[in-house]
Parts: structure tokens; sequence; C-alpha cells
């Protein structure tokens, strides 16, 4: 069975069929862009068939942006451990941070001065720990959109924060003023002269409305933290990220955003540096 030959002009480069088509070019040979020879392909790199483009990654480019987003984060987690402490100080100081004064009348919640200053540093080291964390996202959101949802998140987190303290202040004047409102006698309904209710009500409310943008918001910073795992290609930040989840081991959620910040700074630091004479 004859099949098409082949002739080989004098200019190099170039293979020429005579004869018919080979089989699956009806036409005959495949066309070719505009502008180009037929049977030519334009030259680059070919086409892509194995879906979108893998997510940025720290690069030579980037590093100055990734070194400070990562040294916003080291410090967050250095607050954060700060904030932990307070938190088992109020937790280990319950008698010295308030107490019940009980009598026949009923009873009254008296606090103490530890008290204020326990709730006073914690909540200015949340904020602070807040703006670091959202001063981390900013920095990586021009070279990393994953980043753009936790930065905005971040400062609905900031606003629940404020909203929470705002509603303290009826809750913490008027849960002193409760004198009669808890009985110590078997009648379990309230008398009249109950003068914080209103006050408890208001401050309830309103830290509810709070409670409820820093659940959002702190969701959205966990997310941020985790996606720092993926740019990094770091486990330590995402186990971090789901500690960060129980109260009770947020101190070691911070060690562990700690130790993978400092280390991912000092790679970091090293990416686009020539390497030494090779002997």
């Amino acid at each position: 069975m004859a099949g098409p030959s082949s002739t080989f002009p004098s200019t190099p480069g170039h293979y020429v069929l005579s004869g018919p088509p080979p089989p699956g070019y009806p036409g005959g040979p495949m066309p070719s862009p505009p502008g180009y020879p037929m049977g030519m392909m334009p030259p680059g790199p070919p086409p892509s068939y194995y879906g979108p483009p893998p997510p940025p990654s720290p690069s030579a480019s980037t590093r100055g942006v990734d070194r400070s987003a990562l040294t916003y984060l080291l410090w967050a987690s250095v607050i954060w451990l700060a904030s932990g402490a307070a938190s088992i100080v109020l937790l280990g100081a319950t008698p010295a941070a308030y107490s019940v004064d009980t009598t026949k009348a009923g009873s009254t919640l008296v606090f103490g001065p530890l008290f204020y200053v326990v709730v006073i540093v914690s909540a200015a080291l949340s904020v602070v720990t807040i703006l670091l964390l959202r001063a981390s996202f900013r920095e990586l959101v021009p070279v990393d959109s994953r980043f753009s949802t936790p930065s905005t998140l971040a400062l609905l987190l900031i606003v629940g924060v404020v909203v929470v303290l705002i509603g303290l202040v009826p809750l913490i004047a008027g849960a002193p003023t409760l004198s009669g409102c808890v009985v110590t006698s078997g009648n379990t309904t309230l008398p009249g002269n109950c003068s914080g209710l209103g006050d408890l009500i208001i401050g309830g409310l309103v830290i509810l409305a709070g409670a409820i943008l820093v659940l959002i918001g702190y969701i959205g910073c966990l997310i941020g933290v985790w996606r720092f795992g993926s740019r990094f290609q770091n486990s330590l930040f995402k186990v971090g990220a789901v500690l960060l989840l129980f109260p009770v081991l947020n101190v070691v959620a911070a060690i562990l955003i700690l130790i993978a910040a400092q280390s991912e700074r000092t790679r970091v630091a090293s990416l686009g540096t020539p390497a030494g004479p090779r002997f």
C-alpha cells in the first residue's frame, strides 16, 4: 500500500508531504494561526490544560511584603500570649476580683479593683492584637487576594469588641445595684425594688449584638492565620488556628504561631540571595 512520500527541499527546517493527507486531517495539513506558514505554530510555551494556576507563594519579589506581614503576625502572637496570661489571672483571682455580699434582703455583687484592671488590660491587649493581625493581612492583599476577606473581617472584629465594651458599661453599673433582686428566701418572684434590672437588660442586648460581630470577625482572623499556613507551606500556622478555637489552648496556639512566624521570616529573608561558591 502506497503511503505519502516526502521530499526534502534545499531550505532547512521545512518538511513537505506529498500524496494524500494523513488520517485524521481530511482537509489537509493542520491550519496555522494567521501570519504563520502552513503547518507552523507560533513560538511560546504550550497551552496549559491542567486547570487554574497554583496560588501565589513567597518569592524574591515579594520578600519585603512577606517579612513585614510575618513581623506583624509575630508581634500579634506575643501579645496573644500576654492576653492569655491575663485571662488566666482573671480566672484564678475570682475572690479578689469580685464578691457577693449576702444579706437578709438579698445579695449585692461587689467588684474589686482587680476586676477593673484585668478587664481594661485584656480589652487593650485584644484590640492591639486585632490591629496587628489586620495589618499582617493587609500587607499580603496586594500580592495574595486570599487575605482580602480576613482583612475585612478583622475590622469587623474591632467593631464588635468596641460594642461589647460599650455594653459592659451599663452591665457593670447595674450589677451592684441589684440589692433585693437575688433573694435568699424560698420566694422566687422578683421584688419591686429591683432597680438595676433595666441596666442589665440593656447591657446584655448590646453585648449580644457585639458578641455576634466578634464571632464573625474572630472566625475571619482564624481563616487568615490558616491561610498563612497555606501561603508559606507551614502546618504550624494551621494547627495554631485550630487551637485558637479553644479558650484553654490559646496560649499553646500563640506559641506555635510565634515559632512559625519567626521560622518563616528567616526563610523568606534568604529568598533571592545568591548562593555561595561551590568547591
